[in-house]
């Protein structure tokens, strides 16, 4: 009748039961509070001889509530990177804090589902409520998941679309003019060359910059950027900024 059954982590170490439970041959979610790696290997052995389904095991903590501090969230990247064929979730029993960081955490780490008490009202009597979760506790969560989702991104090692504007802006000036002057000197090894060169750029800042520069190949160079008034000026290695009239 179910269409995914649960295991508590009371239960998790009961493995008739789990094997039980496993024969439906139905997904199954298992929470691993209190269990030692061992346990847990054994509980998955269990429900593999019988049951291929997807598995899914929870992180979990048991102390109600559990305090921010014992809430180890980071045995669900343990757990993630031992256990790569199965989903590794969460079983929450901390208090809801007031920007869900907890269950952000949790999810950023790997965890990609979630298991909170729910209630509708927090005041009412019982071991369950003062530490659920309420509608707008529920709402927090979903919000700041799809917001983690946006941040991340894909993490691809290369330059974004959103950045080839500010990228040729940043790099009109790469530093390959000045390194002619260097080149030449690979063709021209006694001469005393004397250099002088002007650009016009514009800046990443959308600014247009007007530079000069001057020097003797391989001595290197005095360089000067000017801006609506202000002077920056580069003498050999080192920016040294100035402001107008203040040398």
């Amino acid at each position: 009748m179910m269409d995914v059954y649960k295991v508590s982590s009371s239960d998790m170490n009961n493995l008739p039961f789990v094997e039980y439970q496993a024969k439906k041959n139905k997904p199954m979610l298992i929470s691993v509070g209190a269990a030692n790696e061992d346990e847990i290997d054994r509980m998955i052995a269990t429900v593999r001889k019988v049951n291929n389904q997807p598995l899914c095991i929870l992180h979990c903590v048991l102390e109600y509530p559990t305090p921010y501090e014992h809430a180890n969230l980071n045995k669900i990247a343990s757990l993630k990177e031992k256990y790569k064929d199965l989903i590794i979730g969460y079983s929450d029993h901390t208090k809801p804090d007031a920007c869900a960081d907890v269950i952000k955490t949790a999810y950023n780490l790997g965890a990609v589902v979630i298991e909170k008490h729910f209630t509708l009202d927090k005041t009412l009597k019982g071991n369950d409520h003062y530490h659920a979760m309420d509608p707008e506790d529920a709402r927090k969560i979903l919000f700041g998941i799809e917001f983690i989702d946006t941040i991340r991104g894909k993490g691809d090692l290369c330059c974004l679309e959103t950045e080839q504007t500010a990228r040729k802006n940043a790099r009109t000036f790469s530093g390959n003019d000045l390194r002619d002057c260097q080149r030449n000197r690979n063709y021209k090894r006694n001469a005393d060359l004397q250099e002088t060169r002007n650009w016009n750029f514009s800046g990443a800042d959308g600014r247009n910059y007007r530079t000069h520069a001057e020097g003797r190949c391989g001595r290197g160079y005095d360089f000067t950027m000017e801006y609506a008034g202000k002077r920056l000026e580069l003498e050999r290695d080192k920016w040294r900024r100035y402001e107008s009239g203040n040398k």
